[in-house]
């Protein structure tokens, strides 16, 4: 995370490239702003403790 970034924002799909080009990540993007992009439903369930 960058420095100051006191969230953790995340999105979850399934393909990578989708997410990476998804419009609300431009926002994030204009503010400098780590965003996850999780595209594994493990990884998503053990990220969020829960099922996705």
């Amino acid at each position: 995370m960058v420095e100051g970034q006191e969230e953790i924002y995340y999105i979850i799909g399934n393909n990578i490239e989708t997410l990476a080009n998804h419009p609300q990540l431009q926002g994030f993007k204009e503010r400098n702003i780590d965003v996850i992009l999780l595209t594994d439903h493990v990884a998503c369930r053990r990220f969020l403790g829960k099922c996705c």
